[in-house]
């Protein structure tokens, strides 16, 4: 017994590079949270041992994994605020602005300086 049918292999590429482009537009700061996430699951699952493997797995630096890995520093709500909020101060803010919220310890702190960076944008 045999089956035949046609795939309209062009429709099937196409969604991809939608899924591509619509990746790209996400801010640049929900991406690099979202990285962290997914490095971490790595460390998690034990599929990944130190930030070197990660940095060589990704072409990146040891420095800019351990950059984006300092996100998840961020108090749990500013996270979310990062990934799931619409508002254009979103869209503007840059990793590197976040940085010294980040290495902030007390999450209280934390939350007094993010409303400062999402204001000036």
């Amino acid at each position: 017994m045999r089956f035949e049918f046609e795939v309209n292999l062009k429709k099937v590429h196409h969604i991809e590079v939608r899924k591509e482009i619509k990746i790209q537009k996400e801010p640049s700061l929900r991406r690099s949270l979202i990285l962290a996430y997914q490095i971490q699951e790595l460390f998690d699952n034990g599929k990944a041992v130190s930030f070197k493997q990660v940095a060589i797995w990704l072409h990146m630096t040891y420095a800019r994994i351990s950059q984006i890995m300092n996100l998840l520093f961020l108090a749990q709500d500013i996270q979310e605020e990062i990934l799931l909020s619409d508002k254009e101060a979103i869209k503007d803010l840059t990793e590197h602005r976040i940085r010294k919220i980040a290495i902030e310890p007390i999450w209280q702190k934390q939350r007094e300086l993010w409303k400062v960076p999402a204001k000036e944008v």
